[in-house]
C-alpha cells in the first residue's frame, strides 16, 4: 500500500525511510525506522516462517 499523504507514518513517528507492513488480515505486522529489505526478509522468516525465496538459476546460454 502506498501512503503519499504519509498518514501511517504520521501516527507511528516514522521517519521518511521508515516502513509499516500491514498483513494481509489488517493488522499490523511491522514498525520499522529503515526500510532496510534485510529486517523485512528476517521479519518474514522468524515470525510468519516464510522461507527466503530461492535463488534464480543463471540464464542458459542458447546456441551461438
Amino acid at each position: 500500500m502506498l501512503d503519499p499523504e504519509d498518514v501511517v507514518g504520521r501516527a507511528y513517528g516514522l521517519a521518511a525511510e521508515g516502513l509499516a507492513l500491514i498483513r494481509p488480515d489488517g493488522y499490523l505486522g511491522l514498525v520499522a525506522d529503515t526500510s532496510d529489505p534485510a529486517l523485512v526478509r528476517r521479519y518474514l522468516a522468524d515470525t510468519l516462517h516464510v522461507a527466503a525465496p530461492a535463488a534464480e538459476p543463471a540464464a542458459v546460454a542458447g546456441p551461438s
